[in-house]
């Protein structure tokens, strides 16, 4: 059996923000996964020839946004960085549950998961406000695309599941 936890490493650098990173124990062997690892393996490298609009792991381009035509590794690293907390920092009030509804989010975008004029707020957040845990039928939902649910997105939301979520 493995164990997983989900770790804080504060920067040893003043004015830099510390990392989120995943200790999994199998077989009295620990690795460290760092959180941003889940969402590049499965958002894989975007082209803006291949993917209009976004650029790196899956960064989606705002107005005004300008990158040269060779973004290199480290600076869409940095995109993602920054893409995730920005998101952390919306489902901050959700204390253990926030990487979980940050990374969702970062994929379908805020509005459907907060609501707004357009979209309702999300049952999965009303339930977990409500203090129900019992969200796996919720989350394995958001596995759409324009209207079709799609394999490899179900798995996706199992994987972030299990590991962001289910063995706390």
């Amino acid at each position: 059996m493995a164990s997983i936890k989900l770790k804080f490493r504060t920067s040893s650098v003043q004015e830099k923000e510390g990392r989120l990173y995943y200790q999994v124990i199998h077989n009295r062997v620990a690795r460290q996964i760092h959180t941003e690892a889940i969402t590049k393996h499965f958002e894989g490298w975007h082209d803006p020839k291949t993917t209009p609009g976004y650029v790196g792991y899956g960064h989606q381009l705002q107005k005004g946004e300008r990158f040269p035509k060779t973004l290199t590794r480290q600076r869409a690293d940095l995109l993602l960085r920054t893409d995730l907390l920005r998101h952390l920092r919306l489902y901050a009030r959700y204390g253990r549950d926030a990487y979980l509804l940050a990374t969702l989010s970062y994929q379908i975008g805020p509005a459907k998961l907060l609501g707004n004029g357009r979209y309702p707020k999300a049952s999965l957040l009303t339930r977990l406000e409500r203090g129900d845990r019992d969200i796996l039928p919720l989350y394995l939902s958001y596995c759409k695309w324009r209207g079709k649910a799609v394999a490899s997105i179900r798995k996706r939301r199992w994987v972030e599941y299990q590991l962001l979520y289910a063995e706390r």
